[in-house]
């Protein structure tokens, strides 16, 4: 009688699947990834914020802290010292825009209770949809409880000499030198001394075409240090942004102009089906997000507050009502220090490992 042959090993063994790996390649990979953890966690807090302040973009900083929840926490703990350490973005970033600040209208009745200001006097704040979560009562009530109206008036750069430059709207600064827009050209003042208003240098630079409705245009100054002119018109129907930008050769002033208006940037925002332009109003330029803010009538059949974001052309309603009778109309943004600590890391705990 023939011996019973034994079945080979090798042939007993279930055949790989694509896509499947086996059990010992699992442990394996999973001890490999463990010890990689471990050997990351092994840093100090400081050591790894050191390497964060060492990166060229803080898109990076970032991404590494939504990549797990300790170092989310690293760049949320040390935001101040990073924002110093790293380089400026270089580019809009529209989460940083956080809501505005206003007063309301004059007219507007106020309930008051004994021993408090009138509340027509104290600015009111009205937050973005994407702030809502980082931006509570109990962030932005003590800021206008400690600075009041002053909030408000001393938003806005302004210079006065010998009563002759008086307050004429709201300015930019860029490179030392404030801009106004005013109707043939934006009027650059370049000032050495905030406390005596000592003005030593003051040009206009045209435009090619005049612009006379105050309320549809602003300045702004973008991260790449170019100095943008923006006004609103309507193109049959529908609201219209143009964009046009400024020659400036460094910090010469004096030979600077705006590009010829044929070289215009246009928006046209088509969900913004206007009936009369009478009561827009362009109100701020967010410069580090890219936000305009603007407001509308109910004339003009889309009553309330608008932002248009620069880097995605889109508009987002920020609060219905009569934002166009509003006073003192500041926007507000985060600085890139807040923008850091804001981050809220979504990460699995099992890569939070100590």
């Amino acid at each position: 009688m023939p011996p019973v042959r034994r079945r080979d090993r090798a042939a007993a063994a279930a055949p790989y699947r694509r896509g499947q790996a086996t059990s010992g390649c699992r442990q394996r990979g999973r001890r490999r990834a463990d010890e990689e953890i471990d050997g990351a966690a092994a840093l100090p807090d400081d050591a790894v914020a050191g390497i964060f302040s060492q990166f060229l973009d803080m898109g990076d900083v970032v991404r590494c802290a939504v990549t797990c929840r300790r170092w989310g926490r690293i760049v949320t703990a040390r935001a101040g010292a990073l924002a110093r350490a790293l380089p400026p973005p270089g580019r809009l970033l529209p989460r940083l825009a956080i809501g505005v600040f206003h007063q309301e209208a004059e007219d507007a009745p106020a309930a008051r209770t004994r021993g408090s200001s009138p509340p027509a006097l104290l600015p009111c704040f009205v937050p973005m949809a994407s702030a809502a979560r980082i931006i509570t009562d109990d962030v932005w009530r003590p800021l206008i409880r400690s600075h009041g109206d002053g909030l408000l008036r001393n938003s806005r750069p302004v210079t006065i000499s010998d009563g002759k430059l008086r307050r004429i709207g709201q300015a930019v600064v860029r490179r030392g030198v404030a801009f106004w827009p005013l109707d043939h050209g934006a009027l650059g003042v370049r000032i050495i001394s905030t406390t005596a208003a000592e003005i030593t240098e003051m040009h206009l630079l045209p435009y090619d075409v005049p612009h006379y409705w105050p309320e549809a245009r602003l300045l702004g100054v973008l991260p790449d240090d170019r100095l943008f002119f923006v006004y609103f018109g309507i193109c049959g129907d529908t609201l219209m942004a143009k964009l046009s930008y400024f020659a400036i050769d460094g910090d010469d002033v004096a030979a600077g102009r705006k590009e010829c208006s044929s070289l215009e940037e246009g928006i046209l925002m088509h969900q913004m089906k206007v009936t009369c332009q009478d009561k827009l109003k362009l109100r701020w330029v967010c410069e580090k997000s890219g936000l305009i803010f603007f407001t509308l009538g109910e004339s003009s059949g889309h009553s309330g507050t608008f932002a248009l974001n620069l880097h995605d052309k889109l508009v987002e309603k920020v609060a219905d009502g009569e934002g166009h009778k509003w006073r003192n109309f500041v926007g507000y943004e985060m600085g890139t220090a807040g923008y850091l600590a804001s981050i809220t890391p979504q990460t699995s705990p099992r890569r939070d490992r100590r």
